[in-house]
């Protein structure tokens, strides 16, 4: 039961995260994702995630005894994947070190996924570090390797985009579009 209701719980927030108004709000959203990665709420950031919301639902019909080691793995999965600030390839990266951000702009997108292309929201956004020693390296999965030109590449600021569904607003992936070196 405490299963059931932790699910309803999560999925009211994220209604009510939509501002309630008939037009879903992206920016809002964004937001609340970006606010999350700051302050290292990555747990939360879980709920947020397509991923999790789908596997949650191939889970329903099995028996609550399953469901929650079921539903621990999941939860340790997706924030090992897509929110963890240890691994490059993660958006939660780009929060590792005290930093500012800012929304820019959101446009209408297609990204592809599982080798389908699906309409995104895409919100482009920028995080800028406070100083060197505290800001992000740069690597390969992050920049181009070809503009790493020398050891302990430090990045002042991160331009990138993240891209929530255009139904749920769930966030479905990231990518970094560019970067002003230190």
């Amino acid at each position: 039961m405490k299963i059931k209701g932790l699910i309803l719980i999560l999925l009211s927030f994220l209604l009510l995260s939509c501002g309630g108004s008939p037009e879903p709000n992206f920016e809002v959203q964004a937001k609340n994702l970006l606010t999350l990665l700051q302050n290292r709420q990555f747990d939360k950031c879980v709920g947020m995630a397509y991923m999790y919301q789908a596997r949650m639902s191939a889970i329903s019909n099995e028996p609550q005894f399953k469901q929650r080691e079921m539903i621990f793995n999941i939860t340790t999965d997706i924030q090992g994947e897509f929110f963890n600030e240890n691994k490059q390839s993660s958006i939660a990266y780009l929060f590792r070190f005290p930093c500012t951000w800012q929304l820019l702009e959101t446009t209408q997108a297609t990204t592809v996924i599982a080798d389908i292309e699906l309409p995104v929201h895409r919100v482009y956004a920028v995080v800028k570090y406070n100083s060197m020693d505290q800001s992000s390296d740069a690597v390969p999965l992050l920049l181009k390797a070809e503009a790493i030109n020398y050891n302990n590449y430090k990045v002042k600021e991160i331009t990138f985009h993240l891209d929530l569904d255009q139904g749920t607003l769930l966030y479905l992936g990231w990518g970094t579009d560019q970067h002003v070196p230190w």
